[in-house]
């Protein structure tokens, strides 16, 4: 073996246990599910928000989405410099107890700037978590394998979109059903929506523990020797290295997050969706939509990771951006078809498609950050990434759908038009800016190989 030859962490070669690389994915990944589910549940409640505290779309939107996005992007930042830093494994403990007493604060907003600022601090926990998480991903796993390893963590947030609609939708649809409870000591009438948020908070108390079983890895262990040790990034340098190759990040930073805004508009709009056309009740969306997003959810992001695994191992150096154009476009399509097609039944099926198609998307930019950015900037790079996701995609998304609805429309029956609208402006952008930076992606990846190598 080269004297310049990556070190492979032995954890990567171990069987299923606490110790090994796998269990780590597996714990980040429930950790994920967590996440999301706190972070989606509230789209179930869109109708009774609405009619209990006296909502627009607009407001529904911003709760939604801007709100959670605004602290998610100011809090990733320095978190991802952190996790260039200091142990990751308690910026993630730590972003857990925080995201999950949010939520459970969420139970008490008796208006709308009270559950506005509750979902701000559920956006600010989980902020800790992909920075960090990507980062030891990175640090246990070789190139070659990083794909299906992002895959399963990817998979464990789509479970937990899956597990809110399905089980928030099944609880929620049983507390519609009850009296709404009189006399609560500080909180007076307890609404279904209200319980819902706690029960979401308290269920954070399984991530702290399966975080606190594995151990932080080795900063670094997958790189060239002594790369690992080298003094983390200054935000001035992180800048000047994307300026100077900023078509390859803008296909990898800034293309994904048009994605996003189609996804979330499309995710958090669904229950109104189905419940306005269609006239489903909650306890039939959420179980309905629930599966559709578990099975296409689950299997997506492990397919994307090996199909990219498939092609990186034939030379293929741009393999994340040719999965990103291979699934983006009927992801799109498969979308609108579903807000037009005029049958509940039909457009269950076409969602599910394209929810198949955008969450392979969605897997790509987050093993091409893996790729081709340095370990001096590696954490603050995905904070980067999950900035523009967030603040650009699930922060615009659900309020630009509230937005059109509200002043575009005038009527909230309009709500199929909105996002079909909102899918159709912004697929496009995302798919020219990751086909213009495919060559240069294939340069910082040949030049990231030689560093490793030795060969510099």
């Amino acid at each position: 073996m080269s004297e310049h030859a990556p070190v492979v962490d032995a954890g990567t070669q171990r069987s299923f246990g606490i110790k090994s690389a796998w269990f780590l994915v597996f714990a980040l990944a429930v950790t994920y599910l967590l996440s999301f589910m706190d972070r989606m549940i509230i789209t179930l409640m869109v109708e009774p928000l609405k009619r209990d505290l006296g909502l627009s779309d607009t407001q529904v939107g911003l709760l939604m989405g801007f709100s959670f996005a605004m602290f998610y992007s100011v809090f990733g930042l320095p978190i991802g410099r952190l996790a260039d830093r200091v142990n990751r494994k308690r910026i993630i403990i730590v972003g857990i107890a925080v995201w999950s007493v949010a939520t459970a604060l969420g139970g008490f907003a008796q208006g709308f700037w009270a559950l506005f600022v509750a979902r701000v601090l559920v956006g600010a926990g989980e902020a800790a978590l992909s920075p960090a998480a990507l980062s030891m991903i990175a640090d246990k796993f070789p190139r070659e394998k990083r794909g299906p390893a992002t895959g399963v963590f990817i998979a464990g947030g789509q479970l937990g979109s899956a597990v809110a609609l399905i089980g928030g939708g099944a609880l929620l649809g049983s507390l519609l059903k009850q009296p709404k409870i009189e006399g609560v000591p500080f909180v007076g009438s307890v609404f279904a929506w209200q319980s819902v948020f706690w029960i979401a908070g308290a269920c954070g108390i399984i991530g702290i523990l399966m975080m606190a079983l594995v151990d932080e890895p080795k900063r670094g262990g997958q790189d060239a020797p002594g790369e690992g040790e080298v003094k983390p990034a200054s935000i001035s340098e992180v800048i000047a290295y994307l300026k100077n190759n900023r078509d390859a990040w803008l296909a990898v930073l800034v293309a994904p997050s048009f994605y996003t805004l189609l996804v979330f508009a499309v995710l958090t709009w669904t229950p109104a969706f189905f419940e306005r056309a269609y006239g489903w009740s909650m306890d039939v969306i959420g179980p309905v939509f629930g599966v559709t997003a578990l099975v296409s959810g689950l299997v997506s992001p492990v397919l994307s990771g090996t199909l990219i695994q498939f092609m990186e191992k034939r030379g293929l150096e741009d393999a994340p951006l040719r999965t990103f154009l291979y699934f983006g476009a009927p992801s799109a399509i498969f979308m609108i078809t579903a807000m037009l097609i005029g049958n509940g039944v039909l457009s269950m099926v076409f969602l599910g498609l394209g929810l198949a198609a955008s969450t392979a998307v969605l897997a790509t930019p987050q093993i091409g950050v893996q790729n081709i950015a340095p370990v001096a900037m590696r954490g603050q790079v995905t904070a980067m990434l999950f900035l523009l996701m967030n603040l650009l995609g699930m922060g615009g998304g659900p309020l630009i759908v509230g937005l059109i609805t509200d002043y575009g429309f005038g009527d909230p029956s309009a709500l199929k038009w909105s996002v079909a609208i909102t899918v159709f402006f912004s697929a496009p952008i995302g798919l020219l800016l990751c086909q213009r930076g495919r060559k240069g992606y294939v340069t910082l990846v040949k030049n990231n190989a030689s560093h490793a190598s030795g060969r510099v």
